[in-house]
């Protein structure tokens, strides 16, 4: 596994004549037919983390003053099942890239090569019981009960928050996202003490997810990075993703206001993006 880069939406250029200048043709055009704000400034932000992480994998890694000429360079594109794919100077690149966004956040993982990855960022929020009973599966929701309550480390909403992330993981891996019922993947995380992570923050910690209905395993990576979870996912085991150059540290990341509620079968239709 290459490595992970997360950025915030504040330092994104704003929507304006600067936009022309890091984006490539095709994402100028996608981002044209997006009518609502919110949907331009996810699109904005999963392409302005993508492209640094593909640069800092390449080794052509700079600050957020990047010059837009190599930003542009990266063209973040989507499958029709909406997984992210990445061609350089118009080839494809050659290894598998997943995108998550979340609270004015995003997170890039980049692959090593060709089997498709997934990674999800969640914040740590109360999940209600309805929400464990309905998208967790019977064992997963006891782990969830047995934890104290609570959004600090060990607690229940951590647990919950993480075990949904690492179904997303999982989901992306598949290739169906959310259009596939969340039950489908069973989540096992291993919660041994954490390394230091390289800011600081808490290291990953190994996961498992398991297909129920073909029985493939999907192993992964989680940690907690501050008021954040962060989950990988991949066809085969890997090692811990190394954070890229230029990462915004989400340990200390302040999350900007979450995005209005919407209903699960709008999340089910957008796909694993």
């Amino acid at each position: 596994m290459s490595g992970w880069l997360a950025r915030g939406d504040e330092e994104v250029p704003a929507a304006g004549a600067e936009v022309g200048g890091w984006l490539s043709t095709a994402e100028r055009e996608r981002l044209g037919r997006l009518r609502f704000r919110k949907r331009r400034s996810e699109f904005l932000l999963r392409r302005w983390t993508a492209k640094h992480a593909v640069l800092a994998v390449l080794g052509a890694a700079g600050g957020t003053g990047e010059p837009s000429a190599a930003l542009a360079r990266v063209a973040v594109l989507n499958r029709a099942s909406g997984a992210p794919y990445v061609l350089l100077d118009g080839a494809p690149l050659g290894v598998e890239v997943s995108l998550t966004d979340r609270a004015g956040w995003a997170v890039c993982l980049v692959g090593d090569g060709p089997d498709a990855v997934g990674v999800d960022l969640e914040l740590v929020e109360p999940r209600s019981d309805a929400f464990v009973a309905d998208f967790l599966t019977t064992t997963e929701a006891s782990r969830v009960h047995a934890r104290p309550p609570g959004e600090g480390p060990g607690g229940r909403s951590e647990l919950a928050d993480a075990v949904w992330s690492a179904k997303e993981s999982a989901l992306k891996v598949l290739g169906t996202g959310l259009r596939t019922d969340t039950r489908a993947v069973e989540v096992t995380l291993e919660e041994g003490g954490p390394e230091v992570g390289p800011l600081g923050g808490p290291g990953w910690r190994p996961l498992t997810g398991r297909h129920g209905p073909t029985g493939q395993v999907l192993p992964g990576w989680w940690r907690r990075d501050g008021d954040f979870v962060v989950t990988t996912a991949s066809v085969r085991p890997h090692d811990p993703p190394a954070l890229l150059p230029t990462s915004g540290d989400l340990a200390r990341a302040v999350p900007v206001e979450p995005r209005p509620a919407e209903p699960f079968a709008d999340v089910r239709r957008r796909g694993p993006g």
